[in-house]
């Protein structure tokens, strides 16, 4: 519920969250970096910021593996809404068809050099809104608080440890901010632009406050994957989801399965090394990205059939990909 009672009276979340976009507007003029993908969540941010009456550019990062429908659906809802593409080192265009056969082998769980170069190197030197919530993982619980900054500074985050109560690290050995209090304000502040700051203002809402600000209180209208039992709009085949999720995804658009299988192919028709080189065809890489989703028991389960680990220790990623990846060159 929106609106939640607790020992100390009343809270209106959806208040709450307006305070912290407010909190938190850079005071430089520049206005906020707003994420937009197309899905609930960033809906929620987007109708906020413009409740909060505070200057924003929203973007959406075109990844070439989101859903079509969700494509369409910010063409129509949200004109506003910027396309940014993602570049290389070099200053050209990438996607992921091009980063597999570059890199030599699918992202997974483990290595999101997908997120790492399509999606967050997006907003540097500004405050970045986002909708991420608490709710949707214990990951995420783990390391996001109202506002995080990316850094690994010892005394900046000791500092912040010593003066600011809302202050605490996360698992990653980053900063993040529980509260948006005078300390904290102060702290984003000082490091957006030259450390990575993200602003998430609903991280407390739940699913049901989410759907109950986008029907009752923005009144505006949703992609339509949501109503044929999706429950998030992602990227399709996103390793990140259960297995089934992939397997789901991969039946919902089986165009976009064939591509991956395509360019799996190209990749193993170039002397593949490491994990891609104990497959013979894109299908069988395809079959065990999917596998890799799952739990092991999970998998024998699902398959009717043993599991054994075989080749299943991922390899270290190769130095061409690490300097892709973290600009290391």
């Amino acid at each position: 519920m929106l609106i939640q009672s607790t020992v100390i009276g009343k809270i209106d979340k959806v208040q709450k969250a307006i305070d912290r976009i407010k909190a938190f507007e850079p005071r430089d003029g520049s206005g906020y970096f707003l994420a937009f993908s197309g899905g609930k969540d960033s809906q929620c941010v987007y109708h906020l910021t413009k409740m909060a009456g505070v200057k924003f550019d929203a973007h959406y990062t075109v990844t070439s593996v989101d859903p079509p429908e969700v494509m369409r659906f910010i063409k129509t809802q949200y004109p506003d809404v910027q396309w940014d593409y993602p570049v290389d080192q070099f200053g050209k265009r990438t996607c992921m068809w091009k980063l597999i056969k570059e890199l030599g082998f699918p992202p997974t769980r483990h290595r999101r050099y997908c997120c790492d170069i399509l999606k967050e190197s997006c907003g540097e030197g500004r405050v970045t809104l986002t909708g991420v919530r608490w709710a949707e993982s214990s990951k995420r619980r783990d390391i996001n608080g109202v506002a995080n900054i990316k850094t690994t500074s010892s005394d900046l985050i000791n500092q912040q440890l010593e003066d600011n109560p809302a202050a605490a690290v996360n698992k990653l050995g980053s900063l993040i901010l529980l509260d948006d209090n005078d300390e904290s304000r102060r702290m984003v502040e000082h490091c957006f632009r030259v450390k990575r700051t993200t602003v998430n203002p609903i991280i407390d809402w739940e699913e049901d406050d989410v759907w109950e600000f986008l029907l009752d209180v923005a009144k505006v209208p949703y992609c339509s994957l949501y109503d044929h039992g999706f429950t998030r709009v992602g990227c399709i085949g996103c390793p990140l989801q259960h297995g089934n999720g992939m397997i789901h995804d991969f039946e919902y658009w089986p165009r976009y399965r064939q591509l991956y299988v395509d360019t799996f192919d190209q990749v193993l028709q170039n002397s593949p090394s490491g994990y891609m080189a104990q497959f013979n065809t894109g299908e069988e890489v395809l079959t065990d990205w999917i596998r890799r989703s799952f739990k092991d028991d999970e998998w024998a389960a699902e398959n009717n059939e043993p599991y054994s680990p075989g080749n299943d220790k991922e390899q270290n990623p190769p130095q061409y990909m690490m300097d892709i990846i973290y600009g290391t060159e």
